[in-house]
């Protein structure tokens, strides 16, 4: 025998349906949205870290017109995302004989994405060598730097330079 349901039986019945359409309907759309949120904190980080790198290779360029002694300071700013990180932001090489491709480079690497580089070259558009005050490689983590820019001569090496020191 086959009974009717009245109106009010008849929902009980309907909602487990539609909460699990509902489920999946949040389930696809959460993970879209993850996905959109990933792809763009990528985006932004490596954006980021490589307009900083220009800023940097701007400001080497200006001072290698001012003259030996010349000295700059400029802000960088290095940032991560909600799910994307910075893995590293180096400046510079020690200087060797001959010239080691990375002295006359800003090199900065997001976590999920290949390692990007910026080229700093002088007037005549050769490399530009740069180090830190040890005369290392200037490697700087997240956060806001204060960088004092130097135009020198190594007397040894017989060229010119731009020393980077942080005044945090």
């Amino acid at each position: 025998m086959r009974r009717r349901f009245r109106g009010d039986r008849l929902g009980s019945l309907e909602m487990p349906a539609q909460l699990l359409i509902t489920m999946i309907i949040v389930a696809a759309t959460a993970s879209i949205g993850f996905g959109a949120l990933s792809a763009y904190s990528k985006s932004a980080v490596d954006g980021g870290l490589r307009q900083q790198a220009e800023a940097i290779a701007a400001a080497a360029a200006r001072l290698d017109s001012m003259g030996l002694d010349s000295s700059l300071q400029i802000t960088v700013k290095l940032e991560s995302a909600p799910t994307e990180k910075m893995s590293y932001f180096k400046i510079g090489h020690p200087l060797t004989r001959p010239l080691h491709p990375y002295a006359g480079m800003v090199r900065f690497k997001a976590e999920s994405s290949e390692e990007g580089h910026v080229y700093v070259k002088d007037q005549a558009g050769k490399a530009l060598p740069m180090h830190s005050k040890t005369g290392e490689t200037l490697e700087l983590g997240e956060g806001t730097h204060r960088l004092l820019l130097t135009r020198l001569f190594d007397e040894e090496y017989n060229t010119v330079f731009i020393l980077f020191e942080v005044r945090n």
